[in-house]
């Protein structure tokens, strides 16, 4: 975890800058905000890694026995980001269930009844909710949450007209694995590390009133400090930022 007033205090003092309280914590604020934007937002590679969360803990529920501690565990470990959107579904599901029944059966298949919308107890936390609700309704609860209904995937080829056996995919953020285009792996892209950069330099620059011409693509000066400390930390390597930050500073320039 990245401790956003400790680094910009260090980067100031770099410097020598001095700020106002206020204008201290309009840059700190800001660069909170950066990052949580760009975690929000970033590639497809967060995608994935959400989506593959999202997916275990749903094929876990449609297991015969579900294993309800480690449905819970998995909940208390998903990233923010994804905790939120679930929050977000969870409050449109309690409240059509509450509203309209009916209308939440033609939305999301068969609802419990108002008083048995299976939230009950539910405040706005998933995770907390997640820890204590009872097992059958954290079961239903998940499946109606996480997955947009389920998919048949035919099993990959053996050879010689052979397949192995289909298997019961979640819809999950709009994919099912096995269907479609495969997924990209690998590293966060260069666009994104541009952007990155831009927003990290500008809140600098902002803040302190320096111009281009007083920041460099090192780690010495303030501004680079910053840069290179929160890129690294989402992923990105040195040598990257460097180049992104010089390429940057060029066109600024």
């Amino acid at each position: 975890m990245l401790d956003t007033e400790h680094l910009a205090r260090a980067c100031l003092h770099r410097e020598g800058a001095r700020l106002s309280r206020g204008q201290f914590g309009d840059l700190v604020q800001r660069i909170e905000h950066i990052i949580e934007l760009y975690e929000t937002t970033r590639p497809e590679q967060n995608a994935r890694i959400a989506r593959d969360a999202l997916r275990e803990i749903w094929l876990l529920t449609v297991e015969d026995d579900p294993p309800v501690g480690q449905i819970r565990a998995l909940i208390a470990k998903l990233p923010d980001p994804v905790i939120r959107s679930i929050e977000h579904f969870a409050d449109i599901l309690r409240t059509n269930a509450v509203a309209n029944v009916e209308r939440s059966r033609n939305i999301r298949g068969s609802v419990p009844p108002p008083s048995h919308t299976r939230l009950n107890g539910y405040k706005g936390s998933f995770r907390k909710w997640a820890k204590t609700a009872p097992a059958n309704d954290l079961i239903w609860t998940v499946g109606a949450l996480i997955g947009d209904g389920a998919h048949i995937i035919q099993g990959r080829s053996r050879g010689k007209g052979k397949r192995s056996r289909p298997t019961i995919e979640p819809r999950i953020m709009g994919r099912v694995r096995g269907e479609g285009a495969s997924e990209r792996h690998g590293r966060p892209t260069k666009r994104a590390l541009h952007d990155l950069v831009a927003r990290l330099v500008d809140a600098w620059l902002t803040a302190t009133k320096q111009t281009v011409g007083d920041i460099s693509r090192s780690d010495h000066t303030g501004c680079g400090e910053l840069v290179h400390s929160v890129c690294q930390r989402v992923g990105f390597g040195p040598e990257e930022v460097e180049y992104a930050l010089r390429k940057l500073i060029g066109e600024m320039g």
